[in-house]
């Protein structure tokens, strides 16, 4: 079996309790944590309808585009799930890709 893995709308659809959970799992102090979570969740948004605001609303996931904080915290997104992948891979859960008999096969880069 072959997984592709789309992440062009990955900004979008990170959950917030995975990035936090990324954050402590990576030693982040709980502060830290805390600040950073509490930035990315109390976003407010409102949509323009025919000219007219909607009523505002919180986003229950996904990283804001634009804002300098985000790749950082996307590119931690991803370290996480490179290191749930080489965890299957380590448990023989998953095999790599072998290519014109490469010894070492391919996972994920």
């Amino acid at each position: 079996m072959l997984i592709k893995l789309d992440l062009a709308k990955a900004y979008d659809r990170l959950s917030l309790g995975y990035l936090e959970g990324i954050l402590k799992a990576h030693g982040s102090d709980p502060r830290w944590v805390k600040c950073i979570v509490s930035m990315v969740s109390t976003l407010v948004l409102s949509v323009m309808l025919n000219g007219t605001p909607t009523e505002a609303f919180n986003p229950s996931q996904g990283l804001r585009q634009r804002d300098p904080l985000s790749p950082f915290l996307f590119i931690l997104a991803v370290e996480g799930l490179s290191r749930m992948i080489n965890a299957q891979v380590a448990s023989d859960q998953v095999k790599g890709l072998r290519i014109c008999g490469n010894d070492l096969p391919i996972t994920h880069q």
